[in-house]
């Protein structure tokens, strides 16, 4: 990511990462709903898609995201990609993707 965004990557890790327990994020912005985005995410698109990381290239694929009607039709309140008319994938689709 720090490539894409042409800086180096110690000023990509002071400028985008937070600890958070053992493990590194990226920092969130707090939006006028009181909810949280991805600090690279504008008007429902991330601006860094070509390299965000694994766990953006997942996303809505997440087990708590699939673990009810409930959950999946919140996420489609955020996600532009979760609608009716969206191409379905098949689980091994899916799982390929993840690997990429």
């Amino acid at each position: 990511m720090a490539a894409f965004l042409n800086i180096s990557a110690d000023l990509f890790k002071r400028k985008y990462i937070r600890r958070l327990d053992n493990r590194y994020a990226l920092i969130e912005k707090r939006t006028s709903n009181g909810q949280y985005d991805c600090i690279f995410l504008k008007d429902k698109q991330c601006q860094v898609y070509s390299a965000r990381p694994k766990q953006c290239r997942t996303y809505p694929w997440w087990d708590h995201l699939l673990a009810s009607e409930e959950s999946w039709k919140a996420a489609a309140q955020e996600c532009e990609g979760i609608h009716e008319t969206a191409p379905l994938w098949t689980y091994d689709e899916i799982v390929k993707k993840e690997k990429l």
